[in-house]
């Protein structure tokens, strides 16, 4: 199973706008952890937070 973040960075990576891969992630079965829709601010703080996971150093 693919990973939210990845799926949505990938989305991203195509041109979509957040709500657009908000709505892609709805259509696809993906759920946020409460198991509701998905929203903008939502898809932006996982997309962030992807990003800052892959700048952080190996320890």
């Amino acid at each position: 199973m693919r990973s939210v973040a990845a799926y949505a960075s990938a989305m991203r990576a195509q041109g979509l706008s957040l709500r657009a891969v908000a709505a892609q992630l709805d259509v696809h079965g993906f759920r946020t952890r409460r198991g509701g829709p998905w929203s903008a601010v939502q898809v932006k703080r996982v997309l962030d937070r992807r990003k800052q996971d892959a700048a952080e150093p190996a320890a």
